[in-house]
C-alpha cells in the first residue's frame, strides 16, 4: 500500500505481480545466500576434514619412515655385530693355527737339535776313540822304535 501511494499505479494486479516477484526474489536471495553459506560451511568442514587426514597420512607415513629407519639400523647393527663376531673368530681360527704351527715348529727344532746333538755326541766319542786308538798305537810304534833302536844298537854294540 505505501508503494502504491509513493508512485502512480496504473494497474493493481501489475504492482501486486511485481511486489510479489520482487519478495519472491527477496526470499530467493536469502535462501540462496542462506544455502551458499551452508554450502561453504560443508566446503570448510570438508577442507578441514582433508586436511586432517592428510596430516594423519603425513603422521602415519612419518611413523612408517622412522619403523624403517629403525629396522635398518638394527639390520645394520646385526650385520655389523656378525661381521665383527666373524672377523673375531677368523682371528682367532688364525692364530690358533700359528701357535699349532709354531708349536709344531718348535717341537721339530727341538727333535732336530736333539738329533742333531746325539749326532755331535756320537761323532765326538768316535773321533775320541779313534784319537785314543791312534794315540796308543803312536804309543806303541814310538816304544817299539825305541826297541828297535835300542837292539839295533845293542847288535851294533855286541857285533
Amino acid at each position: 500500500a505505501d508503494l502504491a501511494e509513493a508512485f502512480e499505479v496504473k494497474n493493481r494486479t501489475s504492482l501486486h505481480r511485481y511486489i510479489t516477484l520482487l519478495t519472491q526474489s527477496l526470499v530467493h536471495r536469502e535462501t540462496n545466500d542462506r544455502e551458499h553459506s551452508e554450502f561453504r560451511e560443508a566446503v570448510i568442514r570438508i577442507d578441514t576434514r582433508i586436511e586432517e587426514g592428510f596430516k594423519r597420512m603425513d603422521e602415519r607415513f612419518e611413523a612408517m619412515q622412522r619403523s624403517m629407519d629403525e629396522r635398518f639400523e638394527a639390520m645394520h647393527r646385526s650385520m655389523d655385530e656378525r661381521f665383527e663376531a666373524m672377523h673375531r673368530s677368523m682371528d682367532e681360527r688364525f692364530e690358533a693355527m700359528q701357535r699349532s704351527m709354531d708349536e709344531r715348529f718348535e717341537a721339530m727344532q727341538r727333535s732336530m737339535d736333539e738329533r742333531f746333538g746325539t749326532v755331535q755326541r756320537s761323532m765326538d766319542e768316535r773321533f775320541t776313540s779313534v784319537d785314543r786308538r791312534f794315540t796308543m798305537m803312536f804309543s806303541f810304534m814310538s816304544i817299539g822304535f825305541v826297541a828297535l833302536a835300542t837292539l839295533i844298537t845293542v847288535f851294533q854294540l855286541i857285533g
